[in-house]
């Protein structure tokens, strides 16, 4: 597993994305969604969860301005690239609810590149 951080350039915004994230290893997601803000309630079903390979799991706290996005273990490329995308869907829907920004719109789009290039770059080693 992997942990990335980083922010949102003049928003204040951080995230934090775990790649790969195995059973032996949920230790760490759990600590840092529960620094993030979600309940213990609601993290244990998130751990419970991603126990299970090809899940996912994204919490946002808007108050704090704080991500934790999830990606599992996967079975395979395919299946790791399906659950990427669909956590980072989740990223770039939160964030355009807390800035009122249309989900269909070109800024939704570039967010989800800014984003998306973030998390990926990361799995090459890059920052």
């Amino acid at each position: 597993m992997r942990r990335q951080d980083f922010t949102i350039t003049d928003t204040g915004w951080w995230i934090t994305v775990f790649h790969g994230a195995t059973p032996d290893k949920l230790g760490e997601v759990a600590a840092s969604l529960i620094d993030a803000g979600e309940g213990t309630r609601k993290t244990a079903e998130a751990i419970w969860v991603l126990q299970k390979p090809n899940t996912g799991y994204t919490y946002t706290n808007f108050d704090n301005k704080r991500v934790v996005s999830v990606i599992g273990s996967a079975t395979s490329g395919r299946q790791y690239a399906n659950t990427f995308t669909h956590e980072l869907k989740h990223i770039v829907e939160h964030l355009s609810t807390y800035y009122s920004v249309d989900p269909k719109s070109e800024e939704s789009g570039y967010l989800q590149g800014y984003i998306g290039a973030r998390m990926l770059i990361y799995g090459y080693g890059r920052q």
